[in-house]
């Protein structure tokens, strides 16, 4: 809004646009120019809108801080929730524990038992390989005794067939 004349020819109801004018002097045409800039204000207009950003900017900090403390509230139940997973980790950790000591001792055991039974495995195969040794070393002898007791016979019926004897089975 540009008013153009001489001050006295504003009226009084311009009174309050000149408090807010700022007074710029042209040289032109031997008239004074006035300029109203709607842009320019005072200071009272900067500490109403300084006071007004600051309420507006608490209020806003405000509703910041109670967000952050509900989150905070949210954050602390899971931390709950994690500590909880925790205890029960821990006892699961502690089941495994329990398990592991039982399992190694499992083991040994049944590493004890494994070495006991190969022992009487191959205490058995011993004895085994020594019953087979015993029963060829039989076996071979009954056959020998077996070709004598042909041989002998051989004999005794060569004799009796000599000496005109019939034998009898």
């Amino acid at each position: 809004m540009i008013f153009v004349g001489k001050p006295s020819e504003l009226t009084l109801n311009h009174s309050y646009i000149l408090q807010k004018m700022k007074q710029v002097k042209y040289k032109f045409d031997s008239s004074a120019v006035w300029y109203y800039n709607p842009y320019m204000i005072t200071q009272e207009d900067i500490q109403n809108i300084v006071d007004a950003t600051e309420s507006k900017l608490a209020a806003r900090f405000d509703n910041i801080d109670q967000r952050l403390a509900s989150n905070d509230r949210r954050f602390d139940k899971i931390e709950e929730r994690f500590d909880n997973i925790d205890k029960q980790l821990v006892n699961v950790d502690q089941r495994f524990d329990i398990l592991a000591k039982e399992l190694f001792t499992t083991r040994d055991e049944v590493q004890v038992l494994n070495e006991k039974m190969l022992k009487g495995f191959s205490d058995l195969q011993l004895s085994v390989d020594a019953y087979a040794k015993r029963a060829d070393s039989y076996f071979q002898e009954m056959v020998m005794l077996s070709h004598k007791v042909d041989r002998h016979e051989r004999w005794l019926l060569a004799l009796a067939e000599k000496m005109d004897v019939k034998l009898e089975y």
